[in-house]
């Protein structure tokens, strides 16, 4: 979690060992920024310093890997931190007029077992911020204190007497969003998401894991089978609730789609300007949206229709001809996290499920094969009925394939017949799919030609 030296909104005095700790960790930032070397980000907000013994980059054993964490060196700080704002800038639509430069020191001699420290400072101009990390960290938390910063340094340019801190809430929207919707990936274990390979000498091989969807779909797919919170609730977080899965995936729900609705980026920029002029958050909050939600019940109301339309399961509420055919597109056709080589930071690129049937081998494969599946299964939940059985025939013709390649390279019980080949199985199989895709187009184009008859004959297309 995040560890501030100083409280905000209140000036209390130190204890002692309180005050031990800030005089310490004081002295290791001004010892590495002595003694170490020091980076400055393309942007020039964020400067990063380090000790002469980080130079080359911390290794991480297996315990550590499997524990989430990452290793981190200037470089990919910069590179990460600038990403990030990019992110956060794009989504909030405001304009990159930092004010502050935002100080970043990696130190091991740190005994806190806080892995990122922020100390606030007040300057003549506003307020600053100086970062102690340690070389090791878990992603998640480096992210969510990443934006943290961020967005504390964009809500204080106004340089209030008080600093202000954002509510949970939007810290948590805010990550989720930038994560789950940007095009490259902002972690730093790009050697764990790629494995360098030419399957057509321009890209390298993706791991099949990882996939692009819309930005909330796994707060829906989590929401479907557990209870929302409420928006009382997701205000008012306590510590522990706001690191369940539930709050997270609430927090990304409700920023997500106070951004979709009409002047919504106006108003969450509102939200931010007003938020250090009020003590309390969720009376910037309703200011901003005073002509949606002047208060807490209209909130309330709004939220409980969101979440309704995910947990709530109807036939009647079954997607259309367009978006049923459109979503398996996106299944057979899945994005993947790609890297030229092991220096470059993954970005998305589409591949074809034959491109995978061709260019994949292996285990890797088959967890590719069975992500599509599972989600050509999920799809069958909310496909027009009409389209159910071609997504059956997808998925017999994907158990075929994984059938038969038990077989590869064992003989029959039949005399004469030969041993089984793994091109003969994959170039069979793209026959299929290449028999199901052109099935899928024609479904496509029947609904085009019963939506242009609809449209000529003045006939409301949702009666058809």
């Amino acid at each position: 979690m995040l560890e501030y030296c100083m409280p905000f909104h209140t000036t209390i005095t130190l204890n002692q060992q309180a005050g031990r700790i800030f005089v310490g960790l004081c002295m290791i930032v001004c010892f590495a920024w002595v003694s170490g070397e020091t980076l400055q980000s393309k942007s020039g907000q964020f400067v990063i310093t380090w000790a002469d013994d980080l130079v080359a980059k911390p290794r991480l054993n297996t315990l550590e890997r499997s524990q989430g964490l990452i290793a981190l060196t200037p470089d990919l700080i910069s590179l990460t931190a600038e990403r990030i704002k990019d992110g956060m800038i794009d989504i909030l639509g405001v304009q990159d007029t930092w004010r502050n430069k935002i100080r970043i020191t990696i130190s091991s001699a740190r005994r806190s077992n806080q892995p990122f420290v922020t100390i606030p400072t007040r300057y003549a101009n506003g307020w600053g911020f100086r970062i102690v990390l340690k070389p090791k960290i878990r992603e998640d938390i480096w992210i969510r204190n990443l934006v943290h910063v961020i967005l504390l340094e964009i809500v204080n340019r106004p340089s209030p007497e008080h600093m202000c801190d954002p509510p949970t809430w939007l810290i948590e929207g805010i990550r989720q969003n930038v994560v789950h919707s940007s095009l490259v990936d902002h972690s730093l274990t790009v050697g764990d998401m790629i494995e360098v390979g030419n399957p057509n000498n321009n890209h390298g091989r993706p791991v099949p894991w990882f996939y692009k969807r819309k930005s909330t779909f796994i707060a829906k797919e989590f929401l479907r089978t557990q209870s929302p919170l409420s928006a009382e609730q997701i205000f008012h977080a306590s510590p522990e609730l706001a690191e369940t899965y539930n709050f997270k995936h609430c927090a990304h729900m409700m920023f997500a789609e106070l951004m979709q609705m009409h002047q919504g980026a106006g108003s969450m920029q509102r939200f931010i300007e007003l938020l250090p002029q009020y003590f309390n958050s969720q009376t910037a909050f309703h200011k901003a949206y005073s002509q949606t939600f002047p208060n807490m019940l209209e909130l309330e109301k709004w939220w409980a229709v969101i979440t309704a339309s995910v947990t709530q399961f109807n036939e009647k509420r079954r997607w259309d001809m367009e978006k049923s055919l459109t979503e398996l597109g996106g299944i057979l056709n899945p994005p993947a996290k790609v890297a030229l080589d092991k220096n470059s930071l993954p970005i998305w690129r589409t591949y074809a499920f034959k491109d995978v049937l061709t260019d994949w081998s292996g285990e890797k494969r088959i967890a590719q094969i069975d992500h599509i599946t599972q989600q050509l299964q999920l799809l069958k939940a909310q496909s027009l009925l009409e389209v159910i059985p071609l997504l059956d025939q997808y998925i017999n013709m994907i158990n075929r394939f994984k059938d038969q390649m038990t077989q590869v390279g064992f003989a029959t019980d039949k005399r004469g017949q030969l041993v089984a080949r793994e091109s003969q199985i994959v170039n069979r199989t793209l026959r299929s799919l290449a028999q199901l895709e052109k099935e899928r187009e024609g479904f496509l184009a029947k609904y085009k030609a019963l939506d242009n008859v609809a449209a000529a004959t003045g006939a409301n297309p949702s009666q058809r």
